[in-house]
């Protein structure tokens, strides 16, 4: 089967994101100060403009989609068990979920050896604000893996912060705080895990972290998910799991630490030093 994944322009509910600011916004990269500046002065702007972090300058993001020959399974019925399944199979797992609270789904990831995934900010994920009710979905955040360092992971992750911390949270967050809650909105939305394995690696990692498959569709990873009609797809390729690798570095160049301060995008990577 021939399967083409790409970045598609940003619209829910009829409501476009990509709002100019000015004749030339469309084409602009904006930094994430000015990004912020702009969504409080006009409302919704297109999280696909946001520019990427370099030293001392920003660069435009860019589309890793491909064309490719893989082998699909189509998912329509126990997601949750099928999902576990292939996390066990996995002893690195990556991804960019936009609600990651299935509490047996967490339980398996805490048997892997290195978990990071980047999830849509919410209030609920800093600890002063999520209250008791979520006291139990922090900690079973806190009991994930994280055994690796940046540098070994896939996806352009290594090069980011050459001179900082190399160790990453298991959990990170991404995007706006849609404090007004507003139905139409732009958020990192995306559901997609990558599962690797771990191989010895070249004369400058002891380790490299090889993509094999993908699982992505609808299903969110959450209780009320396992009561909905969803789909998933399971990607067996590495071309392919190579590619949303990619799209979850450059997604994890944005993110932030889940006691996030700022309501808007504040990347703390950047790539370089």
């Amino acid at each position: 089967m021939i399967l083409r994944h790409g970045s598609g322009h940003a619209d829910d509910g009829g409501v476009s994101y990509n709002l100019p600011l000015s004749d030339d916004f469309a084409t602009t990269c904006l930094h994430a100060h000015e990004y912020a500046s702009r969504v409080a002065m006009r409302g919704v702007v297109n999280l696909n403009d946001l520019g990427v972090p370099v030293d001392h300058t920003t660069e435009a993001q860019r589309d890793f989609g491909i064309t490719a020959n893989a082998r699909l399974d189509v998912i329509f019925r126990d997601h949750r068990a099928r999902l576990i399944a292939e996390i066990g199979r996995s002893p690195v797992v990556l991804g960019c979920v936009a609600w990651l609270t299935d509490a047996d789904v967490l339980r398996a990831l805490a048997s892997c050896y290195h978990v990071s995934i980047v999830v849509q900010k919410e209030d609920f994920l800093r600890p002063d604000l999520g209250g008791a009710r979520y006291s139990s979905l922090h900690a079973l955040y806190s009991a994930l893996p994280s055994r690796l360092l940046r540098y070994h992971l896939p996806g352009g992750v290594s090069s980011l912060n050459h001179a900082g911390d190399p160790s990453i949270e298991p959990v990170r967050c991404v995007g706006n705080h849609n404090r007004e809650k507003r139905p139409a909105w732009p958020r990192m939305h995306n559901k997609f895990l990558i599962f690797c394995d771990l191989e010895p690696g070249t004369e400058h990692r002891d380790t490299d972290v090889v993509p094999r498959r993908v699982w992505t569709g609808s299903y969110n990873i959450s209780n009320n998910a396992t009561h909905s009609w969803e789909n998933a797809i399971l990607i067996e390729s590495e071309e392919v799991a190579s590619a949303f690798a990619k799209e979850f570095g450059q997604i994890l160049t944005f993110s932030e630490c889940l006691d996030w301060s700022s309501d808007w995008v504040e990347p703390e990577y950047r790539i370089g030093s």
